[in-house]
Formats: structure tokens, C-alpha cells, sequence
């Protein structure tokens, strides 16, 4: 009971009933689902790309298919591709028309 205050949540943790409570009470804030992103995926460097970039080339050439590299129908973004590093998102809260979860 830390400043005299008891704590009325169970096992120090809020229930549903709390929850949506706090979300009728606060309208701004939304539930919402956050997008997926590793640690490692969050500090990566031009180095580290380059690197990988330089690995697969080789790697390719190795195995006769440094063709592939130069077909621009084999070029994908991993994030309008959804290529999901970290496939478990959780939810979490947000203010309302914020768009970087």
C-alpha cells in the first residue's frame, strides 16, 4: 500500500470493467494495434544493410542466379509487402488519428 492508498485491482492488475471505464472516460484514447518491429529491426545501419546486400549478391553469383538481381518484378518493400518480422502484434492504446503506432 504505497502513500496510503489501497490498490483495488487484483493481483495489481485491472479488470475489463476498469479498462473499458477508462476508455469511456478518456474518448481521445483508442485501442489500437501496434506495428511490428523488432530491436533489431528498429536500430539497423546503412552498414547492415549494405552488408546483407553484398551477401546475397555473392550468394547468388555462387549459385548461378545473379540474374535474379537485375529483374525489377523481384523488388519488394517489406512493408507495403507485409513481410511481418515480428508477427505478434499486441494492442495498445493511442491517441485518436494518431497514424505511427
Amino acid at each position: 500500500m504505497e502513500g496510503g492508498r489501497k490498490n483495488p485491482f487484483n493481483n495489481n492488475y485491472p479488470g475489463d470493467g476498469w479498462y473499458n471505464a477508462f476508455l469511456k472516460r478518456h474518448p481521445q484514447i483508442t485501442e489500437r494495434t501496434a506495428e511490428p518491429i523488432t530491436a533489431t529491426s528498429a536500430c539497423v545501419s546503412e552498414e547492415d544493410i549494405r552488408g546483407y546486400f553484398e551477401k546475397i549478391s555473392k550468394t547468388l553469383t555462387e549459385e548461378g542466379h545473379k540474374d535474379i538481381l537485375k529483374d525489377p518484378s523481384r523488388v519488394f518493400n517489406g512493408d507495403e509487402t507485409c513481410f511481418l518480422f515480428c508477427p505478434k502484434n499486441s494492442k495498445v492504446l493511442a491517441r485518436k488519428g494518431s497514424t505511427n503506432v
